[in-house]
């Protein structure tokens, strides 16, 4: 019940007035106002699930985060691999977490699906991005068991593909009702 009392009003632009009061520079500011129509579509008429889209699940849990430049012990992946080049990264580093949402560039001025790493002191190091030091980010970390358990459920990686949301949304919710819950 309280799911559906949750997105019971339509979509508006309270969700981008928010972002907009966390950016803290005119890059996520910009990045903000590119996302309204993302967070327009955020809830996509469906109230039977907690979070009915990937932006859905971005605007719960979702932060902006600056990069910082690559250190020399993480190689650039594939241009186009990122979910791949994050994951990978995160397993030759055990100090380093997923993250995924939407990476900026300023040069091209729309939202892209992206993921990313963030290290301890929760700065972006992006495996994909060659001039990664002038975007950002806004995401959200995901556990390794999380990513584990998409990956066998989907065959892909990349949490926050719509193509498969609706079977990961279920997975994600648990998780959040009870974190030690999946298996390892």
């Amino acid at each position: 019940m309280a799911k559906t009392e949750a997105f019971s009003r339509e979509p508006s632009m309270i969700e981008t007035d928010r972002l907009l009061a966390l950016s803290t520079d005119d890059v996520e500011r910009d990045f903000a106002a590119a996302l309204a129509p993302f967070i327009q579509n955020a809830y996509g008429g469906r109230r039977s699930l907690q979070w009915p889209t990937p932006m859905a699940y971005l605007l719960s849990h979702g932060q902006f985060w600056a990069p910082v430049p690559l250190p020399a012990c993480i190689v650039h992946g594939a241009p186009t691999a990122c979910f791949t080049n994050a994951w990978k990264t995160v397993q030759t580093q055990p100090d380093l977490r997923y993250a995924e949402g939407y990476g900026y560039n300023p040069d091209l001025g729309i939202p892209i699906e992206h993921a990313w790493c963030i290290d301890s002191a929760g700065r972006v190091l992006d495996p994909t991005w060659r001039d990664a030091t002038r975007c950002r980010y806004f995401g959200a970390i995901f556990p390794p068991k999380a990513v584990v358990q998409i990956q066998a459920l989907t065959g892909v990686y990349g949490i926050l593909d719509g193509s498969t949301w609706r079977s990961v949304e279920p997975l994600l919710e648990a998780m959040a009702q009870q974190p030690n819950a999946l298996p390892a």
